[in-house]
C-alpha cells in the first residue's frame, strides 16, 4: 500500500471472514510517497486460516493506492485494489475443466448497505469437451446476500460448497463470464477472478458495466514468442447482442527468427450476444472453435490490437491472458483499458 499524498497519513485495515477466519484490523502511519505491506499470514488475530476480504482507509485527506498479493503453492496472483464499486460489474472469463484450468470468483460488497446479489452466467463458449465429461450447459444464476464490507467465494469446480465450490461444475468443460448485479440501495460490488491452470495462476480485476466502451485497447499481443502466446476474451456487456472485430497492430518484430516473423494479421470477428464472451487466442495450435487462429501457426508476433463493437453504443470489456510453455507460474493477466 502507498501513500501518494504529499502528506504523512494513517490507515486502517478492516478485515471480514468470510469462508473462514476471524475478523480484525491493523493501522499503520506512512509518509507521504512511501509504503507499507501488511501480510496476512503473520497475523495470527485472523485466525488459522483466513479466506475474506478487507477494506482499507486513510485518514481525512489522505491519498492511497493498493495491490494484493497472493502467494502459496509456487504461485503468485496479484491484483489491484479497487477505489470504487458498482451496481452492475463483469467478469470476461470464468472456466470449469477447461484442460484443467478452473476459476473461482471472489466479490465483495464495499457499500453502506447488505447487497442481494446475483451472478448471471453467459453462455458456454465451448462446444466440445475436451478433456472433461462433458459440456456444460449455461449455468443457472446465482443470489446471494454479501453483508457490508463482506464477500462471497464462487468456484467454478466440484467440491464442499461451504468453500464456494459448486458441483455444477465437477465434470464438465465451461468457458464464458459472468455479469453480477445488486439492486440493493446504497450497496457497491467489486470481485476478482483467481485463475489456475496447473502449476500456473493469475488473477484479475472485475469491470463496471456501466463505464464500458464501445473500443478498448490491448496494449500487448504475442503468438510464438519464445514459447509465450496470449488469449484475449472479450465480453459484450450490453443489452444486445453485436459484432465485434478485433483489428491487430503492426508486427513489432521484423527480423528474420525461428519461427519467422507474422505480417499484420489480419482482423477478425465474432457475433456476441449480450451478456456472453468469445475467446481470441494468437495461437494456431489448436481447435478453430475453441477460439485458436491459424494464421499464428507457425510465425512470430508481438504487437497490439483494437476491439470495436459495431455501433458507437456498444459495451464491451476484455482481458489479456498471457501463457508461457516454460516451467513453474507462467500465467499473466491483465485488465484491457476501454476508450
Amino acid at each position: 500500500m502507498q501513500n501518494t499524498g504529499s502528506a504523512s497519513t494513517s490507515v486502517t485495515v478492516t478485515y471480514t471472514p468470510g469462508v473462514a477466519g476471524t475478523a480484525g484490523t491493523e493501522t499503520a502511519t506512512i509518509p507521504a510517497g512511501s509504503s507499507v505491506s501488511f501480510s496476512q499470514s503473520g497475523n495470527t488475530a485472523l485466525g488459522d486460516r483466513f479466506v475474506g476480504s478487507a477494506s482499507v482507509v486513510a485518514a481525512t485527506g489522505g491519498s492511497i493506492v493498493a495491490i494484493v498479493n497472493q502467494e502459496g503453492n509456487t504461485q503468485l496472483l496479484t491484483y489491484n485494489a479497487f477505489n470504487a464499486g458498482a451496481q452492475s460489474i463483469a467478469v470476461p472469463l470464468l472456466v470449469a475443466n477447461n484442460f484443467g484450468a478452473l476459476t473461482g470468483l471472489q466479490i465483495q460488497n464495499n457499500g453502506t448497505a447488505d447487497a442481494a446479489v446475483t451472478v448471471t452466467y453467459s453462455p458456454n463458449s465451448v462446444t466440445t469437451a475436451g478433456t472433461a465429461a462433458s459440456v456444460c450447459g449455461t449455468p443457472t444464476a446465482t443470489t446471494l446476500t454479501i453483508p457490508t464490507g463482506g464477500s462471497k467465494t464462487l468456484i467454478q469446480a466440484g467440491g464442499d460448497a461451504a468453500e464456494g465450490f459448486n458441483d455444477f461444475f465437477a465434470t464438465c468443460r465451461y468457458v464464458g463470464g459472468a455479469t453480477i448485479t445488486t439492486s440493493s440501495a446504497g450497496a457497491n460490488l467489486v470481485a476478482i477472478v483467481n485463475q489456475v491452470a496447473g502449476a500456473s495462476a493469475s488473477s484479475y480485476e472485475s469491470f463496471s458495466t456501466a463505464a464500458a466502451t464501445s473500443t478498448v485497447k490491448v496494449p500487448l499481443a504475442m503468438a510464438n514468442n519464445f514459447g509465450i502466446l496470449t488469449g484475449i476474451q472479450v465480453q459484450n456487456v450490453g443489452s444486445a447482442s453485436t459484432t465485434i472485430t478485433l483489428t491487430y497492430g503492426p508486427n513489432t518484430i521484423t527480423t528474420a527468427s525461428d519461427p519467422t516473423a507474422c505480417g499484420t494479421p489480419t482482423a477478425r470477428t465474432a457475433t456476441v450476444a449480450a451478456g456472453g464472451s468469445f475467446t481470441f487466442i494468437q495461437s494456431g495450435n489448436g481447435d478453430a472453435a475453441d477460439g485458436f487462429d491459424s494464421q499464428f501457426a507457425t510465425c512470430r508476433y508481438v504487437g497490439s490490437a483494437t476491439i470495436t463493437g459495431a455501433s458507437s453504443g456498444d459495451k464491451i470489456v476484455a482481458i489479456v491472458n498471457q501463457a508461457s510453455s516454460a516451467a513453474g507460474d507462467s500465467l499473466f493477466t491483465y485488465n484491457a483499458f476501454g476508450q
